[in-house]
Order: structure tokens, then sequence, then C-alpha cells
């Protein structure tokens, strides 16, 4: 590479191709670089700290490559970088303060499916201001939500799933629109939702009634929980049309009749309350779900006649009603995609 180059490039992208070995120790020289992109190739060995001179450093891609180590301490130095995404490059060991110890215009840092730790100390103020963290299956030194992140109430996006935290969650969590905890330890009840547009609060401990949803709602996932009560509240009595396309209870304690107010849920094409205590007749208005493509009510104990209003739902490829009370078969002749009836 000419010096000419080296001094002169601002942007250099090689994502997505089918590069491998290490990444020369010389783009460590690129003087004016703002947008470095090595995402999405078989790049291996270290991450080399010479990549931390880039000074002029804005955003910067690793993602799907096959490193080891660590993420070097001295990226600690990239004061101008704003976009870091590290996600499922095999990075395994133990981050402190010094890896971010000058990163005061982060922004976005998405580094999920490694294996690090994460150690500060408990009165850390991170630098930086996130909207977006996402880090998935890393570990945090001590119990609980980290108390750094109280520091990161700009956050839009939140992906703490697989992470091992445990207790009760900060209240403004509620207010994220995108939301990702699943598969921790986490417990408590939930208020109602009013901003939240993705929640994922699966595998935890979460219980008592379901909360209330605001009209920005479009994928919600509350299985295997302890949420319990009836259904009437979360379904009923909404003064808008909701937009929400995939709806998981499975796995919780739901009981009593299923309400017939589903015709404010049009959105809806992922529907599975598997799993729960719900009885009665399932309710006709499931049949104006016109866009539902996948229907779920296994292990209940609904009894009576298949709605034919399910005639309606000519997009469902699904239908899963096994292990339930003497249902009556019926399938509508409409149904002309569907793939899989189970009973």
């Amino acid at each position: 590479m000419s010096d000419c180059f080296l001094n002169s490039i601002k942007l250099l992208c090689l994502r997505s191709n089918q590069l491998h070995g290490r990444i020369p120790d010389n783009f460590g020289d690129f003087k004016k670089i703002q947008l470095l992109h090595f995402g999405g190739n078989s790049f291996s060995g270290p991450i080399l700290g010479s990549l931390a001179k880039l000074s002029s450093l804005q955003e910067f891609s690793l993602y799907g490559n096959n490193f080891s180590g660590s993420l070097p301490e001295s990226f600690g130095q990239l004061s101008s970088l704003e976009e870091l995404y590290v996600d499922d490059c095999f990075l395994q060991g133990t981050l402190t303060e010094r890896h971010f110890s000058n990163m005061k215009n982060l922004r976005i840092l998405s580094a999920s499916s490694n294996s690090l730790l994460l150690n500060v100390s408990l009165d850390w103020v991170p630098p930086f201001r996130l909207t977006a963290l996402k880090v998935l299956s890393w570990r945090f030194a001590g119990a609980g939500t980290p108390l750094w992140i109280e520091s990161q109430r700009h956050i839009s996006e939140l992906d703490l799933s697989d992470t091992g935290i445990s207790g009760t969650i900060p209240s403004w969590f509620w207010e994220i629109p995108f939301l990702n905890l699943t598969e921790n330890d986490l417990c408590g009840e939930i208020p109602n939702l009013s901003r939240a547009r993705y929640v994922y609060l699966s595998s935890n401990r979460f219980s008592g009634s379901l909360p209330r949803v605001g009209d920005a709602l479009v994928e919600m996932d509350l299985s295997d929980n302890s949420f319990s009560g009836s259904m009437t509240r979360f379904v009923c009595n909404s003064s808008y049309t909701h937009k929400v396309e995939i709806l998981h209870l499975a796995a919780n304690q739901l009981n009593g009749e299923l309400p017939d107010c589903w015709k404010e849920w049009a959105s809806l094409k992922y529907l599975n309350l598997g799993d729960n205590e719900l009885s009665g007749v399932i309710p006709n208005s499931i049949g104006f779900l016109a866009n539902l493509q996948s229907l779920n009510l296994y292990r209940n104990n609904f009894s009576g006649f298949i709605p034919s209003s399910l005639h309606k739902c000519n997009q469902l490829l699904k239908i899963e009603l096994s292990e339930n009370h003497s249902l009556q078969p019926w399938i509508g002749t409409t149904l002309v995609e569907i793939d899989q009836f189970q009973r």
C-alpha cells in the first residue's frame, strides 16, 4: 500500500468476502480512516493492538470472524470511535475499565456471542453514553444488573440475554423500545409497557399479571415465566388496534377462559398460548386474525368445537392443539396453505 493510499483513504469496506488469515499489522497505519469494515470473513488470530492507532476511526466492524483472545486493552484509546461491532468473533477473556478508558464518543457496542467477562469496579462510570448495548452471553462480575448501566439511560436497544444477571431490574428498563433479557434469573412483576416495541423476557422468573401494552408493540415473548391470572385485561379494553405480530406467552400459569376480544389484534402472525391453564371454548374472534400463520394452544384445558371462523385464516401454516380436553375436530376447506394440524 502506497503512502498516498494510507494517508488519504477514509472508508474501507471488506465485509462479507472470503478473506482469511490474520489482519495485517499495517492496517494500523491508515491515518485518516473513519469507517473500517472486516465483518463476515474468516480472519483468525488475535485482534492486533496496532489498530488502536486509528485515531480518526468512527465505525469499526469485526463481526463474524474467527479471532482468538480478547479485545486489546489499547482499544480504549479509540477516542473518536462511535460504533463497534464484534459479535460472533470467538473472543474470550476479561475486559476492564482500561478497555474503554477514552471511548467518550462510543454510542453503539455490539459484541454478542463471545465468552467475555466484564470486571469493573462498583463505582465505575463509563466515559460513553450508549444508545445500543448488545452483549448476549457475556458475564459480569458481581450479582444483579451491573450498576454502571444506570448511567446509560439514553439506550434504545438493550440485549443482556444469557448474561447470568439475577434479581429485579431498574424500572427505567421498561421504557426501552428494544429489550432482550431472555435466559437469566430475573424476577418481579412487570408494569404496563407503553413505549415498548420489541420485548423478549423468556426463561426468567417474572410473575404477576400480564402487563398492558401500548400501540407501538410489534413482538413480545414472555414465555417460560410464572405469569398468572386471567388474560381478559391484557387482551380486551383497548382503545386502539394493536400492531403486534408475534405474541409468545407459552409455559406460564395463565388461567380462566380465553377472552373473545381478538379483533383488535389483527396484525398477529404468531400466537402461542400453549402450556398454560386456559379453559373453556376457543373464542370465535380468533378467526378474525387474517394474517395468522401459527396458532399454538396446546397443553391447556380447552373443550368444545374448534371455531368455524378459522376458515377465514387462510394464511395459517400451523395449528397446534394437542393435549386439550375433548376438542371436536374441524378444519375448514379454505385453509389451503396449512401443512400441519395436530390435535
